[in-house]
């Protein structure tokens, strides 16, 4: 770092804050102390770096990488005291208050950039840029400093001659500041990443807000909610009033005045949502601040609410499931909303009305000369839903006392599989590290007691009710029927995944009610429903047999990847007594032998495949995980938003052609060295995996010992090739 500022190269300056963030990752853990001394002295010309050079993207995106792991290192959670965990000093406070000021000023040229380009721009910030500038808020803000004057000494161009003083200058700080950006501009480009950051902080650091803040931020973004036929901003505004409803619910010590005032603006930010669910832009954020709301009984509900899950008002979705199962485990289901359901069929009794119009609305179960006529699919086996919140929705639907049912679901054991991939945190461990060995007094075993105490509850007090029982069941085994008849051997891999979401659907209800003690797995598996999720994994496994010499086409592989995921989320691999536990049983007791041996012959061809590495813009890394999918086109869509496209790069006219073809060496482990077809192996190994090491004492069609010693012949000195990046994979 020496002679960086007399570095004209923006390539050689992306590798040297590259490689600190590598030295920085690496020495963590065992040298917190020197890192966090290292980085207070490099920081200063970093800044330098960001000001002076009009740095490109990538660049910005390394120093910024730089920036957040400092901010981690020093404050672990968000530790702002040494005796909470945090590594303090002067010189980091300094650097701390440059830098808020700096990404303020950032924050505000992306803005004017957006206002004034052509053509059409994403209004959001990057996520790396908000994260840091929340946790950069949450240590500068202090309720006792609002004016504070700095030193930057990072704006002087350091030369062989004498040294100049540092320049100075007063910088706002404080929840004020959001708020007068909040309300400063009507501009899109402005306000969003504003309520990004609000968001984000929030979400982080809820304790940390203060109550006081608490009427004003409401109102504002209470103001901003009616703009929503006007531009891009009203997703922000929703996402952000789920934050303050979230955050609200954990305040204890509110003011009577602010409980009167607060609960005054919800009930008309209520009403503007309810009405929002029909825009299908902002239906999964309107459905997520309902939730917030609920979940924090920040309004008073009535029976119009549950005409949202049982009419035409929207589609079953991902985010209405997750808010209907918020609902049912927030309120009783009321016996009918008088609206004539009495009058469908007079013997039925009235409590169960409503609860098989929700249960319709779910599965999209129409009248059966209606399902015939309709050709199309229902929502729920054209997409994913959060794993095993349907079923256990539709299960809660046929008890007597639903809202019990669904508590006792939501307080199932979670699944570490299944949390797997929301939002990973690599340096997480880091910080829980530097906590645990910077106190005193450690809880460590205090949680590990709570947790060896499993708590084997049982679901027998549950009573059902044999009528919707009987109505689910119907449903579920027409729907079955009806993709059966519309299935056939030629059919694209696109249909299979329609067959393994229904067998999802169908044992995942079953499950459940072994869960809750209902009855048995044996008795699951004599039944209808289990049957019919029989015939169509036969068809799944036909599917998989008639693609296996396809392997070289990239529409069929990218198919059956995706099969295979889908196959995967079915299963489980933990110990604990749980509702996945029992549908993963389930599911194995499904496949057949022929099924595993046809995926294991894959793997075998896989091995000796040659072909070229896909370039990360051809491969799907992610597969078709909607929510990551939805992750990669944010970050694809403003990457643009750092580029200052008026102002020439230094280094476009100083680096030379060969200079810019520089990348580096790559990894034998990276994803861009993998094809295709590698990802579709890794997926499936993955699968049979799982398979092998979760069957113990099933009863199974296949044997695990074969499964794992095929496996085993895969690694064998005479096929395995340690030069090749899919084996070390």
């Amino acid at each position: 770092m020496q002679y960086v500022r007399q570095e004209r190269s923006t390539t050689g300056l992306d590798h040297i804050i590259a490689a600190m963030n590598i030295f920085f990752n690496t020495f963590a853990v065992n040298c917190r102390k020197q890192i966090c001394k290292i980085g207070e002295e490099i920081l200063p010309t970093v800044l330098y770096i960001w000001t002076q050079y009009r740095p490109k993207d990538s660049l910005k995106e390394s120093i910024i990488e730089l920036f957040l792991l400092q901010v981690h290192i020093h404050h672990p959670r968000g530790a702002k005291s040494q005796e909470r965990g945090a590594y303090n000093s002067a010189k980091w406070q300094s650097i701390l208050y440059n830098l808020f000021d700096l990404l303020v000023n950032e924050i505000h040229a992306i803005g004017s950039r957006g206002k004034y380009s052509s053509g059409s721009r994403s209004v959001a910030v990057k996520e790396s840029l908000i994260e840091l500038m929340a946790d950069i808020c949450h240590q500068v803000f202090t309720e006792d400093t609002t004016v504070l004057e700095i030193s930057q000494p990072y704006t002087i161009t350091q030369s062989s001659g004498d040294a100049e003083p540092s320049k100075r200058r007063r910088i706002e700080l404080g929840w004020e500041v959001i708020r007068d950006n909040l309300q400063g501009s009507q501009e899109d480009f402005h306000v969003v990443p504003w309520l990004q950051i609000t968001a984000q902080l929030l979400s982080k650091y809820p304790m940390s807000f203060p109550n006081c803040e608490l009427p004003p931020l409401l109102n504002i973004l209470h103001q901003l909610l009616p703009h929503q036929r006007r531009g891009e901003r009203t997703p922000y505004v929703l996402k952000c009033l789920t934050e303050v409803a979230l955050c609200q619910n954990q305040k204890t010590d509110l003011k009577s005045t602010h409980k009167l005032e607060l609960q005054r603006t919800w009930s008309k930010i209520w009403s503007l949502t309810i009405r929002s669910i029909s825009f299908q832009q902002i239906e999964t954020e309107s459905f997520g601040l309902l939730g917030a709301m609920i979940q924090g009984n920040l309004v008073v509900t009535d029976k119009e609410l549950w005409k949202i899950f049982s009419g035409s008002a929207c589609k079953p979705s991902s985010s209405a499931v997750c808010c209907l199962a918020l609902v049912m485990s927030a309120y009783s289901v009321p016996e009918n909303l008088d609206i004539g359901m009495e009058q469908n069929n007079c013997e039925r009794n009235l409590d169960s009305m409503l609860k098989e119009a929700i249960m319709k609305w779910v599965l999209s179960c129409y009248l059966e000369e209606e399902m015939e006529e309709c050709a199309e699919l229902p929502p729920v086996l054209c997409s994913d839903f959060p794993h095993l919140t349907l079923q256990k929705i539709l299960v809660s639907l046929t008890m007597k006392n639903s809202r019990a049912a669904m508590t006792f679901f939501q307080n199932d054991a979670k699944c570490v599989q299944h949390l797997q991939g929301k939002e990973e945190n690599s340096f997480s461990g880091v910080e829980e590290l530097y906590l645990q060995t910077t106190f005193d007094e450690m809880d460590i075993f205090t949680n590990f007691a709570v947790n060896v105490a499993d708590k084997n509850v049982t679901g027998s007090r549950f009573v059902i009710n044999q009528n919707l029982r009987e109505t689910l069941e119907c449903c579920l085994l027409a729907m079955s029927e009806k993709l059966l008849r519309s299935y056939t051997p030629k059919s694209k891999l696109d249909a299979a995944e329609h067959l393994v979401r229904c067998v999802s659907i169908l044992i995942g209800v079953l499950g459940c009610y072994c869960y809750t003690g209902v009855f048995t797995e044996e008795d699951a598996c004599k039944s209808e429903l289990f049957q019919k999720a029989k015939s169509l994994i036969h068809y799944v496994g036909e599917s998989i047999s008639n693609s296996t010499k396809k392997l070289n086409e990239d529409a069929q592989i990218s198919s059956l990847r995706t099969l295979i995921m889908q196959c995967t989320k079915c299963l489980c691999n933990c110990t604990k007594n749980s509702a996945n536990k029992m549908v993963s049983n389930l599911f194995l007791r499904l496949l057949t032998s022929k099924f595993v041996n046809d995926l294991l012959d894959i793997c075998t061809n896989l091995m000796t495949f040659t072909g070229k590495p896909s370039d990360l813009g051809e491969v799907d890394l992610v597969g078709n995980d909607p929510e990551e999918s939805i992750m990669e086109t944010d970050n694809q869509v403003s990457d643009h938003l750092f580029d200052d496209h008026s102002v020439t790069d230094i280094s476009d006219t100083n680096e030379s052609g060969e200079m810019q073809n520089v990348t580096g060496a790559v990894s034998p482990l990276a994803e861009e060295q993998l094809t295709k077809q590698d990802f579709l192996h890794l997926e499936i190994l993955r699968f049979l995996c799982i398979c092998a090491t979760t069957v113990q004492i099933q009863t199974v069609s296949f044997r695990a010992s074969d499964i794992r010693r095929k496996l085993l012949m895969l690694a064998d000195g005479s096929v395995f090739d340690s030069a090749k990046p899919l084996h070390l994979n």
